[in-house]
């Protein structure tokens, strides 16, 4: 059966020059394998006002799928628009936000960049990656315990709710906490606030700032940082991170999580820092108040992480020495 897998590639292209349309095209990417969904992310260093247009196409057995808009994007909104498309639907794939979810299983993807640069920025695309997934596996009934299990990994704490509107930015404050735990480790001026990070990466079009690639975006707009959206196989996948101190953040159903299931899921986005000594996992919750530290059982964890194709925003300094790949990150 099919599992998630990763590919990325690291250009170091210099898009454009001021004032000017550029079109950039990396083709094929190939996993090896069918898949049926696919979610970008992209690192792009050096610029504020300079706006980008990512579309996306996938192709079966060489013949290409239209193109799809992911985004018209840029850091500073204030001056070009930064939105997704959704309601992009046709006989080969449906657009929803950050993903494109093909009707029938493809072979490859095409990555379509259109730059136009701001004057005065000289923007270098530092990374682009694709997260490739068809079937999404149950975790394992019998579980292996992990040198995870008993560590906690210490970070700083922020609450969504200390921020007006403060219940529907999980995800930035999740992205936050990453960049401030960043910010220790290498000792580079990367923290920012929750209310600075959300007017980086809104998106419009999503009328939030839960898109998970403008997240990757915002968290990988930084020098000597890096940041992408993956989907990985299992909990124990998650237990190498842990392993070596580093924390990840994962998309889940927050009433699942809770051991609340309801009939519609409740997208939210937690920091994962450690296990306690039986396995159970140790998360910053954002919307959990006083400490947000909180500890939730495996079984209800997988199920809640299951819902959103156990997705993953992998973020962390671009030096940091990740466990070996099983595919699904990039190393």
């Amino acid at each position: 059966m099919e599992l998630p897998l990763i590919l990325g590639r690291r250009p170091n292209i210099e898009l454009g020059v001021a004032s000017q349309t550029e079109i950039y095209t990396i083709a094929d990417l190939e996993p090896g394998r069918p898949f049926t969904e696919v979610i970008p992310s992209w690192n792009i260093k050096h610029s504020s006002r300079s706006q980008f247009i990512i579309e996306l196409r996938g192709k079966r057995f060489g013949i290409p799928t239209a193109w799809y808009q992911m985004a018209d994007w840029t850091l500073d909104a204030s001056t070009n628009p930064r939105t997704s498309l959704n309601g992009q639907k046709d006989a080969d794939a449906t657009v929803s936000t950050d993903t494109v979810i093909f009707h029938q299983p493809m072979d490859s993807v095409d990555l379509r960049i259109t730059s136009k640069i701001a004057d005065g920025e000289r923007p270098i695309l530092d990374l682009v990656s694709v997260s490739f997934s068809g079937t999404i596996l149950d975790e394992p009934a019998s579980v292996t315990k992990s040198a995870a299990w008993g560590k906690v990994i210490p970070m700083a704490k922020r609450y969504q709710n200390r921020y007006p509107d403060g219940h529907r930015l999980c995800s930035p404050t999740s992205t936050s906490m990453l960049l401030r735990e960043a910010a220790k480790r290498t000792g580079q001026a990367v923290d920012r606030d929750v209310p600075a990070v959300v007017p980086g990466l809104y998106d419009a079009g999503y009328d939030g700032a839960g898109n998970w690639s403008f997240n990757a975006a915002f968290y990988g707009q930084f020098d000597g940082l890096t940041g992408y959206v993956s989907r990985f196989g299992k909990i124990a996948d998650l237990e190498l991170f842990i392993e070596r101190g580093i924390p990840l953040a994962v998309s889940v159903d927050l009433n699942r999580l809770r051991g609340t299931p309801k009939p519609v899921d409740s997208g939210h986005l937690v920091v994962l820092v450690g296990f306690q000594k039986n396995g159970d996992p140790v998360f910053l919750d954002p919307a959990v108040s006083n400490e947000v530290q909180t500890t939730y059982l495996r079984a209800n964890f997988d199920s809640a992480w299951k819902r959103s194709g156990r997705a993953v925003y992998v973020f962390a300094p671009s030096k940091t020495q990740f466990p070996p790949s099983s595919g699904r990150w990039l190393e």
